[in-house]
């Protein structure tokens, strides 16, 4: 199972920080692994969690911390 979140495109180099710091942050501190990709409008980002439920939860809190308000949120498996 997974967690899809959808964030504005200009919170995606927060998300991901200079040299990639930020994002590896977030997956060293919640056990998840995330990746960015391209949303379905270009203002939009994809941001696919991956890892158990607590990791996914964590990863989702700190991105959310970051980027601001989620434009959406949902489980997938």
């Amino acid at each position: 199972m997974s967690t899809l979140l959808v964030i504005e495109s200009s919170m995606a180099g927060l998300v991901i920080g200079r040299g990639g710091a930020t994002i590896k942050n977030i997956q060293q501190n919640s056990g998840a692994m995330v990746k960015l990709s391209n949303g379905d409008t270009e203002d939009t980002r994809n941001v696919k969690i991956i890892g158990s439920a607590q990791a996914q939860r964590l990863a989702s809190g700190m991105i959310e911390k970051i980027a601001g308000k989620l434009l959406h949120s949902e489980t997938i498996s």
